[in-house]
């Protein structure tokens, strides 16, 4: 809390889920802490509440790993209210946080005016395409977005009017494991890449890439896009 060297901090896998109200106490007096990795450390949404209520008026982290915690729909109703005013946040990773359609909703418009944070990875939770385009026609901070979850062929309309309207994102991940559903999703896969394709040229401010799990089983990441994958 009162370390004034410290800029960088992991306690990945070291059940700090346990210690919210630490946490929140650190964030709320440490002024030197710039990243901070709190990955498989089971935060329930509680704990991600309490964690993001230190981080309102904190004024030194940029770079915020969650992944793989519970956030769910309360926890990213807290995390919204906390980017709503956060204004040094410019990294935040809640892949995997099981966040439903309504706490990606919060999230997502709360990024409407927030004008600080750049990269954002929603990966592996439900995403509100609705919020999203809407977010991503008005946002003008934000360069790169992981989307790596389910995208049907139902979501190319949001895709298209992301990169008609969107000026400032530089990357956007798209993909999806459509192995554990059958051939059934053969089509929508199909759809998905076929759209990614014929993008990359139209959409020439916006790197579009497919994402390692949707590429076909044995195809290669192109070396130019495993730097970013």
């Amino acid at each position: 809390r009162d370390n004034s060297a410290l800029t960088c901090l992991s306690l990945t896998m070291n059940n700090a889920g346990k210690y919210p109200d630490a946490v929140n106490e650190m964030l709320r007096c440490n002024v030197t802490l710039k990243e901070l990795y709190l990955e498989y450390n089971n935060f329930d949404e509680a704990g991600v509440a309490l964690l993001a209520s230190g981080l309102k008026n904190n004024t030194s982290l940029k770079t915020l790993h969650l992944a793989y915690s519970y956030v769910r729909k309360f926890g990213a109703l807290a995390l919204a209210e906390m980017l709503e005013v956060n204004t040094t946040l410019t990294n935040l990773q809640v892949q995997g946080t099981q966040i439903c359609d309504e706490g990606s909703a919060a999230l997502l418009e709360s990024l409407q005016s927030n004008t600080t944070l750049k990269i954002l990875n929603i990966e592996s939770n439900d995403i509100d395409m609705d919020a999203l385009s809407d977010m991503l026609s008005v946002n003008k901070c934000l360069t790169k977005l992981d989307l790596t979850s389910r995208i049907y062929e139902s979501d190319i309309p949001y895709l298209d009017k992301i990169v008609q309207s969107n000026n400032t994102l530089t990357t956007l991940l798209l993909g999806d494991d459509y192995d554990n559903e059958g051939d059934a999703c053969i089509e929508t896969r199909t759809a998905v890449e076929a759209w990614l394709h014929q993008n990359q040229i139209r959409a020439a401010n916006i790197e579009l890439v497919l994402s390692q799990r949707l590429l076909l089983e044995g195809e290669e990441i192109p070396d130019d896009m495993k730097s970013i994958i």
